[in-house]
């Protein structure tokens, strides 16, 4: 998906060659960094559903193998306590990655807008 994104900025950028280069290039930044934030969204929600899944799996395979005093199924990948765990962990490294990505966004805005101030001031 992402890929297809970046195939899709470039097609905008060689569109746009009537414009300046700025212009281009802060379209193709944007455009890629949207894509990238999304994706790591959508990264994410897919993976804490997982986590959620496994945890509702191995509670009900929990309360199964008590309540008939043998182990007929086993747990899927890892019991309850340690699904919890692990999808705290990637949530957190997750969101973590997203707010860097953001803050370094906000930096290359920044230094365009200090850029784009000095161009028209030039004239």
């Amino acid at each position: 998906m992402l890929i297809f994104f970046v195939f899709y900025a470039l097609k905008l950028q060689n569109r746009r060659n009537k414009k300046n280069q700025i212009s281009n290039r802060n379209t193709l930044i944007g455009t890629i960094s949207l894509n990238i934030i999304l994706t790591l969204i959508l990264l994410l929600h897919f993976l804490e559903t997982l986590f959620i899944d496994i945890g509702n799996y191995n509670l009900r395979v929990y309360r199964y193998n008590n309540f008939f005093k043998e182990k007929t199924y086993q747990y899927l990948l890892f019991d309850s306590l340690n699904a919890s765990q692990i999808l705290n962990i990637v949530r957190d490294s997750l969101i973590w990655m997203i707010v860097i990505y953001l803050f370094f966004l906000l930096l290359i805005w920044f230094r365009y807008e200090e850029h784009r101030y000095r161009e028209t001031r030039s004239y």
